[in-house]
């Protein structure tokens, strides 16, 4: 089942996470600094977690040409999910 990767730290110990956010829908190019945008967020907790709901550490993410579809908001693929992404909402991945 592949390599396991050994974690560095426990993640449930961060006081923030990071996420990926649109700031604004593309025009021809992906502008670094301006398409997408770097939030902070405060870590979940134990007691933040319902009922079935687990918490997991993404190592890796995939980058694939139907993103390019999500994030203009024109994919052929729209009414099947992941719907698009919404400019200042977190990237799918």
């Amino acid at each position: 089942m592949g390599n396991q990767v050994k974690r560095k730290h426990n993640i449930m110990a961060q006081s923030t996470y990071t996420s990926v956010v649109l700031a604004q829908r593309p025009k021809a190019t992906i502008v670094p600094g301006e398409t997408f945008t770097l939030k902070q967020n405060p870590m979940i907790s134990d007691a933040d977690l319902k009922d079935g709901q687990v918490l997991v550490e993404t190592l890796y993410l995939s980058l694939d040409p139907a993103m390019r579809g999500w994030l203009n908001g024109t994919s052929p693929f729209l009414s099947t999910p992941p719907s698009p992404i919404e400019p200042s909402h977190v990237t799918n991945g």
